[in-house]
């Protein structure tokens, strides 16, 4: 097999949740939400100038010129796929990972690299409906205002060598689902934060009530 030279790409996984599971009770369901998968795919990869690269199973990887445009196809593909499922009366959405970084190409047109397998490993990180991206995609984008950010802090990735920052990925004019999206480490320790000033000021108030009678 012959390689091209190495290339700066953006790319991404996106992987359907709950797809084994569902093979093994509803093989029609399970099939339909590949073709769904696969049209979304070719869709908001056409859409943003970016291209399918393959389809490995209930995954698609998919390459890019820029991080804009794999990060709004991402968005793209997340909100097609899943409102397709819905009205194929399936409940499903997809895992997504997004990264920048060095490919290359073989002859029939996969890639390979640190880029690819980088963007792998975010995907199988992330909640199912979350997009994720590494913090050199973050780095490109966080000046604009199409795209908010929440970081999930340093991770070890298998097989990645050194730790990532990672970094949650969702459309600022839409709310993440409840649950879809885990906080920020920096917003989860003012939560705990504000939950016990919240029993301490119980506790004072308790306290001179009791002081009083």
């Amino acid at each position: 097999m012959t390689l091209n030279p190495r290339r700066l790409a953006a790319v991404w996984f996106a992987d359907i949740v709950g797809f084994t599971r569902l093979s093994a009770s509803d093989e029609q369901s399970a099939v339909r939400l590949v073709a769904i998968l696969q049209q979304a795919a070719r869709s908001a990869t056409a859409a943003h100038g970016g291209r399918v690269v393959n389809f490995i199973g209930d995954a698609a990887l998919a390459e890019f010129n820029s991080t804009d445009a794999a990060m709004k196809a991402a968005m793209r593909i997340q909100r097609e796929f899943s409102a397709a499922a819905a009205e194929a009366g399936i409940d499903s959405c997809l895992r997504i990972g997004v990264h920048v970084g060095d490919v290359v190409q073989s002859e029939d047109g996969n890639l390979f690299g640190d880029g690819v397998n980088t963007a792998a490993r975010l995907q199988e990180m992330a909640r199912p409906c979350q997009i994720v991206c590494s913090q050199d995609v973050w780095r490109h984008l966080r000046p604009r205002g199409e795209f908010a950010f929440d970081s999930l802090g340093e991770r070890q990735l298998e097989g990645i060598t050194g730790k990532v920052w990672v970094f949650s990925v969702h459309d600022p004019a839409s709310s993440p689902e409840l649950g879809s999206q885990p906080l920020p480490v920096w917003r989860a320790a003012l939560t705990r934060l504000a939950r016990l000033g919240k029993v301490l000021v119980a506790y004072v108030v308790a306290s001179l009530i009791t002081w009083q009678l």
